[in-house]
């Protein structure tokens, strides 16, 4: 599994979550066919708000795409929160910081 560290998080003008790596790229992320969709030109993977999902879901499973990738994206204290209310930003970081399956991120 190759890692790269989270960039920024944050939360767009159509109130969706989106997830900058550092250096990853994920064009072929729709090929999954999870709504989840990798933006070029802004360097991001995104997941269109749902009514039936929370920010924390979607959040959910953009790392697990990107797991189904190959990626280990982590979190670090050098990530960028954009437009993320702070309770959504600890629930992010609290989930992070707890998992122990085969990824980790690090706060």
């Amino acid at each position: 599994m190759k890692m790269d560290s989270i960039a920024e998080i944050g939360i767009d003008e159509q109130n969706c979550l989106y997830l900058r790596p550092s250096s990853a790229a994920f064009p072929c992320v729709c090929r999954l066919q999870a709504e989840v969709y990798w933006e070029p030109a802004s360097h991001h993977v995104h997941c269109q708000k749902q009514c039936e999902w929370t920010y924390m879901e979607c959040f959910q499973h953009i790392m697990h795409c990107a797991m189904l990738q190959s990626y280990d994206l982590q979190l670090t204290p050098r990530t960028v929160w954009t437009n993320v209310p702070a309770r959504l930003a600890e629930e992010i970081k609290d989930w992070c910081g707890s998992r122990t399956a085969q990824v980790a991120c690090f706060t």
